[in-house]
């Protein structure tokens, strides 16, 4: 078991900017590894600081968010509610069959007076999920296999007066893990949660 915390300062460059220039300064933090046990197994997993940036979706579109991909999603709005004194539209999306590359399905909430985004959930959809593999695991043992049972993010944007800011990025991932000659077992990842 690995548990990471930390507190962090993030410095961001404008939406109108690219996100090359955004950075995380680590100000405190504390990790502890507890490895001695025999069922113990170590995966290198694509994630970790760069993440919280990248998962900002009002700066860095997923595919399901921009106009040239809106063509392999169906989108369809489902209701009107009211969060934190704000009405919101709930948009569902989920992927066309005609394109496996597009993979997410979830819902999007819009500023009913703004069309802001104030909030996405999303998941990669489990149908697609074993074809995403790749997105998730960077390294393993060669007698083991992988296989991600279900990745679900969570991107929140607070209002201050009349602009939204982001607010929350989570995400969190099960895997399937087999080794040679074992039974089956499961594992949880909860990579980010940032306020």
């Amino acid at each position: 078991m690995a548990v990471s915390e930390a507190i962090l300062q993030t410095y961001k460059t404008g939406y109108n900017l690219p996100a090359t220039g955004d950075q995380i300064k680590i100000i405190k933090g504390r990790k502890t590894t507890d490895n001695h046990g025999t069922d113990t197994l170590i995966l290198k997993l694509k994630a970790g600081l760069n993440t919280t940036l990248l998962l900002d979706v009002a700066k860095n579109l997923p595919d399901f968010l921009t106009e040239e991909n809106f063509q392999f999603y169906n989108y369809k709005m489902t209701d009107i509610i009211v969060s934190d004194q704000n009405e919101l539209y709930v948009i569902q999306f989920s992927p066309k069959d005609m394109n496996p590359g597009a993979i997410y399905k979830g819902r999007i909430f819009l500023d009913l007076k703004s069309l802001a985004i104030a909030a996405v959930e999303f998941e990669v959809d489990p149908t697609k999920i074993e074809e995403a593999s790749y997105m998730f695991v960077l390294k393993k043992p060669r007698h083991i296999k992988v296989k991600p049972q279900k990745a679900q993010y969570r991107v929140t944007f607070r209002k201050i007066e009349d602009r939204y800011y982001l607010n929350l990025i989570r995400c969190e991932t099960t895997f399937r893990i087999r080794h040679k000659n074992s039974c089956l077992d499961r594992f949880t990842a909860l990579f980010l949660k940032w306020r």
